[in-house]
């Protein structure tokens, strides 16, 4: 197993849309309901501050494998597709440091349905108000457990997923533009 300390710094506002299950209070309209619960779109840890879950990154990660279609070599047609799917862990999330009171919004005019820009809605729209930082970075741990995924492999799909996939709500993965990232460095632990 090989560890990789991973710095990433935000290139593009980050914009969170986590699911949550808030109950409507009773005769709450859809518009106060969305300015009362924004916030709760956020990851938040114990003490209340802001996060990216570190599974978002894992996925980005696997969905760059997917995307790129590298083939191993010596091994055919054979891509790294599973090897990110299933043998890279990141168990740590990346702290945005920002309190829950502090943090702001950003009105986007969405798809009612949640249908994606890229799947091509057609339906009504609403405004929907969401977390946004526009600010972050740090470290992430990654633990690779595949063998086929060797330095500069891993490198080279992290870097792709920082521009080409991005993490959170409108990523380029979904012909938006928020959570792009680029890596800033990568140290080996031994």
């Amino acid at each position: 197993m090989k560890t990789a300390i991973v710095t990433i710094k935000g290139v593009a506002p980050y914009c969170a849309s986590r699911f949550h299950n808030t109950p409507r209070l009773e005769k709450e309209t859809p518009d106060a309901y969305e300015q009362r619960t924004w916030r709760e779109k956020a990851h938040y840890d114990e003490d209340g501050i802001a996060f990216i879950p570190g599974k978002a990154f894992k996925f980005a990660l696997a969905t760059c494998a997917r995307k790129l279609g590298l083939q191993v070599p010596g091994r055919g047609k054979k891509t790294y597709k599973d090897s990110f799917a299933s043998g890279v862990l990141i168990l740590e999330n990346l702290s945005l440091k920002s309190m829950r009171d502090a943090v702001k919004c950003v009105a986007v005019h969405c798809d009612a349905k949640g249908i994606g820009t890229c799947k091509g809605g057609g339906g009504a729209r609403v405004m929907r108000n969401f977390p946004i930082f526009h600010q972050w970075g740090g470290k992430l741990t990654v633990h690779i457990v595949d063998d086929l995924i060797t330095e500069d492999v891993f490198a080279k799909h992290f870097t792709e997923a920082g521009k080409f996939v991005g993490v959170g709500q409108n990523r380029p993965e979904n012909c938006g533009e928020h959570g792009r990232f680029e890596v800033q460095a990568i140290e080996w632990a031994k």
